[in-house]
């Protein structure tokens, strides 16, 4: 299954259910993983996402979900989610939270896909909360 067959923007339950195989759209996904925050005690998120179609699908769709029940959750400057550049070499110059007077987040959510430098991305973005490194997951 592709992640182009799952976004919302390219194709329908109709089109899914005709794989024969039971995947949720893009925002279902999302929405799924913003109440799990929700139920794990998560109050405020940083959002990334790696500007593929599904990385990007996913994270907007969790931001908007979790946006519901609490408007101030997502503390990523623009409200959804940041973009990174899968092909950097070093996030620590980009990382937003630790360098805002905003306050830091108790999660990160990352929607991505396998190969976009997300483990890269996360040891970075640890390093920048050395204080919150139990904290975010």
């Amino acid at each position: 299954m592709s992640p182009a067959r799952v976004s919302r923007t390219r194709t329908t339950r109709a089109a899914i259910a005709a794989t024969r195989a039971s995947i949720a759209t893009d925002d279902v996904q999302g929405a799924a993983g913003a109440e799990w925050a929700k139920t794990q005690g998560k109050t405020k998120a940083y959002v990334l996402d790696d500007t593929r179609l599904y990385g990007a699908g996913l994270a907007k769709a969790w931001a908007l979900a979790r946006q519901q029940d609490r408007p101030r959750a997502v503390v990523s400057p623009n409200k959804t989610s940041e973009s990174f550049d899968a092909k950097a070499t070093d996030y620590n110059a980009a990382l937003w939270p630790r360098r805002s007077r905003r306050p830091v987040p108790t999660s990160v959510y990352i929607g991505s896909i396998t190969g976009q430098n997300t483990g890269k991305l996360w040891k970075d973005l640890q390093a920048a909360l050395p204080d919150y490194h139990d904290h975010v997951r």
